[in-house]
């Protein structure tokens, strides 16, 4: 529920979207809007994903 909400609500997803360079086993994809971004790593062979984005006071989170 948190990442739809995420998703809905983040300044970042009214921008464009871009694919990263990554290895292969990975995908890296960015959406950015003027100074909000978010970045979504996941890592294909060992299921892990890593939600990098800006806040409203210009904090990078991090959610592993």
């Amino acid at each position: 529920m948190w990442l739809m909400e995420f998703r809905n609500s983040h300044p970042a997803f009214e921008g464009d979207i871009e694919i990263l360079n990554s290895p292969e086993n990975q995908l890296a994809l960015r959406r950015a809007f003027a100074e909000d971004w978010a970045e979504v790593h996941i890592d294909l062979k060992s299921h892990t994903t890593e939600l990098l984005y800006t806040t409203a006071d210009g904090e990078k989170k991090r959610i592993v």
